[in-house]
């Protein structure tokens, strides 16, 4: 993997690839993640979020766009990290 890579798709892992990109990076990003599906943010719980039928929406983590949005290596689990070119 070339570029900055972020291990772990929590919100601060996703927040970190969007300040960087803020901030002028415009090197690849790669979030890590050994869950299955895109990072989302959890809605406050309710009778009323329960009883709706829309599937997440609207819950997404706000990384759109193409030029803002990092590549995800999902289901992908870190062992060790090599810095060896750093």
């Amino acid at each position: 993997m070339t570029g900055l890579v972020i291990i772990g798709a929590s919100y601060a892992g996703v927040q970190a690839a969007l300040t960087a990109r803020d901030a002028g990076y415009s090197q690849p990003i790669t979030i890590v993640c050994d869950e299955e599906w895109l990072p989302y943010q959890w809605p406050p719980l309710s009778k009323d979020f329960l009883l709706d039928t829309r599937l997440r929406a609207g819950v997404d983590l706000p990384c759109t766009g193409a030029s803002r949005r990092p590549s995800f290596d999902l289901k992908s689990l870190v062992t060790a990290g090599d810095k060896a070119g750093a």
